[in-house]
Order: C-alpha cells, then structure tokens, then sequence
C-alpha cells in the first residue's frame, strides 16, 4: 500500500526551461535535511489538464522518506514553487513549477490547505505513468492497483508521452548526471 513509509510528490512545469526548473527542485529536495532515501520515475510529456489550451507540461512523480509534518512539507514546496517563479493563486494557469504532495506515510487530512492523499491523484495518467515506475505493483490510497487504474478507459485515453529517465534533466539543463 502507498505511504507506508514513503512520502510522494508530483513534480510538474509547463513554463520556461520545464527540465531545468525539474532539475533544480529535485536538486532542493535532495540537499533538504529532512529528505532521506530519495528515487524518481521517469519523465513524462502531458497536455495541461482541466485548464484549457497551455503548452504541455513536464512531468515525473517521485517518492522519499520525508520527516516532517505534512504542513511543513506543503510551505516548503510552495517555497520552491515561488522560488521558480511561480505566481500566488496561480491554479490552472501556465506554471514554471507545480508540486503535488500526493501521499504523505500513512497521513489523511481534508482542510482548506491540504487533502491527503491528493484528491484526483488516481484519475490522472500523468501521475499514475510514473507512480508505476516507482513500483509497478503499487496500490493506490483506494487498494486498486496502479495498473488497474491505467487500464481504466477515463485514464488510458488521457495523451501522454515518456520522455526517458530522469537523467535528461540533467543532460538538459546542462548539469551532467544525477
């Protein structure tokens, strides 16, 4: 089951360099104390979803040890995501960085600031794609399996495109490797 020990997040950018602002918060992340043991998916091209025509986005999921309360975690990633230039109130517009914070342990809460886990997680290939490379057979927060929800017609016809390991940030934003 997801969460158990694992913490996930979504890394998403549809706004300038898209690899190198992925780069560049695995990078933050990784050198964050609190972050342990660190693996990521591939990574993925996706059209922006429930937000009209915007260029496509860049995305790859990731899961780590992570200790810290999930508030915490959320402003520290919001952080990053200012950092990068992304706007305040800034849902369903072009973004230079998107972070989802999907699953936290075995954390739940629903508030104003945070869902856990991440309410449309399972209905969005751009998540479930690299959630499978992470572990093919990973069952979701609802006890389906990963691949079973893939299968699933609403999912399947959503266009996506893997771009290749994770290493192409790197070699993209002309940093070398991981």
């Amino acid at each position: 089951m997801m969460g158990e020990r694992w913490t996930y997040l979504s890394l998403g950018a549809n706004q300038g360099d898209r690899g190198g602002q992925l780069a560049t918060a695995l990078d933050a992340l990784r050198s964050w104390p609190a972050v342990g043991q660190l693996e990521t998916s591939g990574v993925y091209e996706t059209a922006a979803v429930e937000c009209g025509p915007q260029p496509d986005y860049w995305n790859l999921c990731l899961r780590a040890v992570i200790e810290v309360h999930p508030e915490k975690l959320l402003a520290w990633t919001q952080d990053l995501e200012s950092r990068a230039g992304r706007a305040p109130n800034s849902h369903r517009a072009p973004r230079e960085l998107d972070i989802d914070l999907l699953v936290h342990r075995q954390c739940r809460r629903s508030s104003e600031l945070l869902t856990l886990p991440h309410s449309r997680m399972e209905d969005r290939r751009f998540v479930l794609e690299p959630l499978r490379d992470l572990d093919p057979q990973l069952r979701l927060p609802s006890g389906v399996p990963v691949e079973e929800r893939l299968r699933s017609p609403e999912v399947a016809r959503q266009r996506l495109r893997r771009l290749g390991d994770v290493d192409l940030l790197w070699a993209l934003a002309g940093k070398g490797e991981a």
